[in-house]
This record gives C-alpha cells, sequence and structure tokens, in this order.
C-alpha cells in the first residue's frame, strides 16, 4: 500500500494530475481510491469523480452539509 498526496497552487492542475496517475496506477494494475480535500473549490469533488469514473479508480465520498471551506 501507498499514499500519495499532492498538494499546489490552486490553477496549478492537480485534480487533472491526480486523474492521470489513477488511470496510470490503473493500466499497471493498482487499486487506486482518490479522496478530494480541496477546501476552496467546491466543483473539485465532482471533477475528481469524473475522472475516477474515467480511470476505473474508486471514488470516497464525505457527505457534509456545509463546504470544507466553512468548516
Amino acid at each position: 500500500p501507498a499514499v500519495v498526496l499532492i498538494i499546489g497552487v490552486n490553477g496549478g492542475g492537480k485534480t487533472t494530475s491526480v486523474g492521470k496517475l489513477a488511470h496510470k496506477f490503473s493500466q499497471e494494475g493498482l487499486s487506486t481510491l482518490l479522496a478530494p480535500g480541496d477546501t476552496f473549490r467546491a466543483a473539485a469533488a465532482e471533477q475528481l469523480a469524473e475522472w475516477a469514473n474515467r480511470s476505473g479508480a474508486r471514488m470516497a465520498e464525505f457527505r457534509c452539509a456545509h463546504p470544507p471551506f466553512i468548516l
């Protein structure tokens, strides 16, 4: 097992890079779980879910009444 944490500035392409990594890992036969952690952009979880669907990765979903940036 391994954990890959992606950190960067807003607009740096983190979500796209995570999606591409998930696809690469999937092609190598590895199991991948994506978990959103964006505290700024509410739509990031939806974009990450789309990448999970495209790559065959699982998506961790956190149901919360308030966006993360409010908590």
